[in-house]
């Protein structure tokens, strides 16, 4: 469903009305507009628009895929009207559904399971005595690599495969580990960057400082359960950057 920005050029000029005379809109005001929608979690988005700057739709659009919120979307401009079709992340999904009873009456039963394990491992890491947010991330670094395990098969590269399956891909550990730390507060990011393939880790914020976090690399292979290394636990870019590269105004980790 994702439209490359040529397409999604080619599609907005062929339904827009040739005599929209309003000023052209940025990004920053489309992801403004957008976002009471994507809190609610909803499938359809409609927003009266003239003549928007088809390259800020685009950027907006494309910067909410590079943050992971979306996995997908469509859009089409028909009459001065922009509608935007979002498909979210489950990672997204499921942490909306935690914060607002309105997006959690739009979960679907796989998203119910996602929360729930994922509550199940947030209630784990205090009981085990994790406070403070390193020890948090620690908790939910140890338990998904004791817990699951790795897959090659791509339908795994979701939260739910990792947190209630058991195994998933490279995307399904960061999704889990992801949504793990924003459910107790602590600033995380999906990297979407390279180790030979395409690849998927994670950064945190701890006490000020952005670290590199891989649970997939720092899950033994072949799986070996219960056995946690920690050698892409909180690295900096130096430190990571001997084996994983990456694009994008990520924050830097020095």
């Amino acid at each position: 469903m994702r439209k490359l920005f040529s397409a999604f050029l080619l599609a907005v000029f062929l339904c827009a009305p040739s005599s929209a005379k309003t000023p052209l809109r940025s990004a920053d005001q489309f992801r403004a507009d957008l976002e009471p929608s994507l809190l609610r979690l909803d499938r359809t988005i409609a927003l009266s628009v003239d003549t928007p700057d088809l390259s800020a739709v685009a950027s907006c659009l494309e910067r909410l895929m590079f943050e992971s919120i979306l996995k997908g979307y469509s859009c089409q401009l028909t009459g001065g009207v922009l509608t935007v079709s979002p498909v979210y992340c489950d990672w997204y999904r499921v942490l909306r559904g935690a914060q607002d009873s309105l997006a959690a009456s739009r979960l679907s039963r796989q998203d119910i399971q996602t929360l729930s394990a994922a509550r199940r491992a947030v209630s784990a890491a205090r009981k085990n005595g994790a406070k403070d947010h390193l020890t948090l991330v620690k908790s939910f670094h140890d338990d998904l690599v004791r817990a699951s395990r790795y897959s090659a098969n791509p339908s795994r590269g979701d939260a739910h495969s990792v947190l209630v399956e058991k195994e998933g891909t490279c995307d399904g550990y960061a999704a889990a580990f992801q949504l793990l730390c924003r459910l107790v507060g602590v600033e995380s990011l999906i990297i979407r960057g390279k180790t030979g393939g395409r690849h998927s880790w994670n950064m945190v914020r701890v006490d000020g400082q952005w670290r590199h976090i891989d649970v997939t690399w720092d899950d033994p292979l072949p799986d070996t359960p219960c056995r946690v290394v920690y050698d892409y636990f909180m690295l900096t870019d130096s430190q990571i950057s001997k084996d994983h590269s990456w694009e994008g105004d990520y924050p830097a980790a020095r």
